[in-house]
């Protein structure tokens, strides 16, 4: 009886290792770390990652925006519940939006702190000047508090005060740059303390934890960064309309934000945003007195 040949069978090829991890690969990306399995080592990939990178996030940015302004509710649900993919994380849009509201002065001369002098008047005011009785003048330093009082003595916290506003009006526009990149740098200091206060307003309702507080923050801020960075876009009664717009417009987001996103009642949706638009107040407010404060000693 013949015996039929056994069928030998070729040994697969061996794939790769992930160039990344180095675990053995499956497949088009690796199991273990998500990086693709074939990597592109030309200029024109790279161009084309790049490219492919921000259609994606324009794409997601489209998708987040239009229910960030009239239903921001609905958008901090849908993040908390697990439905991301089609939108722009929450500490994206807030980096985003803080960038463009500090990039954007850069271009149109309407900084956030702006002290009143031009660039031409800012030239010539790099002295402080002291009037004599013969009709002379004589000028002065901001450390010299001798010349600046008369010679009066002060209490050390309003020596320090006059200091600060002698420094401030010798140079406007340096220290007004030197604050802006002072709250740029400082900017994310506002999340914690939204989350803190919002932790306040919902500490009886155990299910939202600080990651959702964290969440309904991140959107609220990035929602009012945008809207003073496109104010800044705009000069004379329109910065000034478009500023005084926020104001009336912000406060009603923010109930129909806490509304959607906590599922309260009208009426206590309204009482917490009252509470929550005063302590903000004084929280910005803090936080502003902060960085003039760090920018003139600093």
């Amino acid at each position: 009886m013949e015996t039929k040949p056994k069928r030998v069978r070729k040994a697969r090829p061996k794939a790769p290792p992930c160039a990344n991890c180095e675990t053995p690969l499956a497949g088009a990306f690796c199991h273990a770390c998500g990086q693709k399995a074939h990597l592109h080592d030309k200029l024109s990939h790279l161009v084309e990652e790049f490219a492919e990178g921000i259609a994606h996030f324009d794409g997601r940015l489209w998708r987040t925006l239009p229910l960030l302004a009239l239903k921001p509710g609905r958008l901090s649900r849908e993040w908390m519940a697990g439905r991301r993919v089609r939108y722009v994380a929450p500490l994206h849009l807030f980096l985003f939006a803080v960038f463009l509201l500090f990039l954007i002065p850069n271009f149109t001369g309407r900084h956030l702190f702006n002290f009143g002098d031009t660039p031409a008047e800012a030239a010539n005011n790099t002295a402080l000047w002291m009037d004599n009785p013969d009709g002379t003048r004589t000028e002065i330093e901001p450390d010299d508090l001798e010349a600046i009082t008369g010679g009066q003595e002060l209490a050390p916290p309003v020596a320090t005060l006059v200091h600060m506003v002698a420094k401030l009006s010798k140079n406007p526009q340096y220290y007004g740059y030197k604050m802006e990149a002072l709250a740029y740098k400082l900017s994310f200091v506002t999340v914690p303390i939204s989350v803190s206060i919002l932790w306040l307003m919902y500490a009886w309702r155990r299910r939202f934890s600080l990651y959702h507080h964290a969440v309904v923050s991140l959107y609220g801020l990035g929602f009012v960064a945008l809207l003073l960075a496109f104010s800044s876009l705009f000069t004379g009664g329109w910065a000034i309309a478009l500023n005084l717009l926020i104001l009336l417009v912000a406060p009603v987001h923010v109930a129909v934000h806490l509304r959607g996103a906590y599922g309260s009642g009208w009426v206590q949706t309204i009482l917490r945003t009252l509470v929550l638009s005063l302590l903000t107040a004084v929280a910005f407010g803090a936080f502003l007195l902060g960085v003039v404060f760090l920018g003139l000693t600093g």
